[in-house]
């Protein structure tokens, strides 16, 4: 039997058999989640029978169903495999298909702690983050808007990553903080390019064809969340133009850009809607026209902060 290890991810204490790309949680941490590898599913698995609390699908055969059972909960994505969680959501079984146990760690570094927030009662958003000058600049978008080429490149450029793709939040005195993620980049093929910028950081290539960047030095405080970009790249565009949206408008997006979706029950959009109201009140969202690469213009991270009121004066070049 393999190992456990206990990592920090997201504000949770995950002590888990799969292995994770997340740093190490406080020896004195309670974990919030114990995961432990379980035998695998005949090839032709199916969600169990229970109440379908959510159900989305993908595309190409991919999706995920989230069903209540006599059990617990069970998180099942077809063609690669499921997650059992306990009814009281401390414990977790993972099960995977034929031929897809590397993937599962990749879900359990983002989706699985998505819902498992989620029914906690705390909605995430599908964002990248980074922090400048103590405070977070986020990135809110579906696959492949350019989240994470956006973190990867203003973390060139001397930001700290706060987290990529998962972005939880803690409402504070009527402000909100970021909680860190796994401090992993997870780039698609027309951002390979950007690796070159950081030397030395280490690169690889994740189970799911992704390249990753694992930056070091990732933030320890929780950054306050100063703005929120919709990012809009353009071939086109010369300079950054930003369009602040109003709070109807923002909320509106921001319930579009939820990290996880396809509920049908009631109480879960509900609490997702009163946190994303509460945040469009208090934080700007920008809709962002982005001239786009690579390669990408000399000086646009400083463009994209100075638009958004932050100083980058602090901000140090990766070297």
């Amino acid at each position: 039997m393999s190992s456990f290890s206990t990592y920090g991810l997201y504000g949770l204490c995950i002590r888990s058999e799969l292995p994770l790309t997340a740093p190490p949680a406080p020896e004195s941490s309670v974990a919030d989640l114990t995961v432990q590898c379980g035998e695998e599913l005949s090839a032709t698995a199916a969600p169990p029978a229970g109440e379908v609390w959510a159900k989305a699908d993908f595309g190409n055969g991919f999706g995920i169903q989230l069903t209540r059972t006599d059990a617990g909960w069970s998180l099942f994505y077809p063609q690669t495999g499921e997650f059992r969680l306990s009814a009281d959501l401390r414990f977790a079984t993972a099960h995977a298909l034929p031929g897809k146990e590397a993937i599962l760690p990749l879900l359990l570094n983002s989706s699985v702690p998505s819902w498992l927030l989620n029914l906690r009662g705390e909605p995430v958003l599908h964002a990248s983050a980074v922090a400048v000058d103590g405070s977070a600049l986020a990135f809110i978008g579906a696959s492949g808007m350019g989240k994470s080429t956006l973190a990867t490149l203003l973390c060139s450029s001397g930001a700290g990553l706060v987290t990529d793709d998962v972005l939880r939040l803690k409402p504070e005195g009527g402000e909100f903080l970021c909680h860190l993620g796994t401090g992993e980049l997870r780039l698609r093929p027309n951002a390979v390019s950007l690796t070159d910028m950081f030397p030395l950081a280490s690169a690889s290539r994740s189970a799911d064809g992704r390249t990753t960047l694992l930056l070091t030095g990732n933030e320890t405080a929780l950054p306050r969340l100063r703005a929120i970009l919709i990012p809009q790249p353009s071939r086109v565009q010369t300079t950054v133009s930003v369009e602040r949206l109003s709070a109807v408008e923002a909320s509106f997006h921001l319930n579009g850009y939820a990290r996880v979706y396809g509920w049908q029950m009631d109480s879960p959009l509900r609490r997702q809607f009163e946190l994303f109201a509460a945040l469009a009140a208090q934080v700007p969202l920008f809709r962002a026209h982005i001239p786009w690469g690579p390669p990408f213009a000399h000086g646009l991270p400083q463009q994209l902060a100075a638009a958004c009121g932050l100083d980058w004066t602090s901000c140090q070049p990766s070297v």
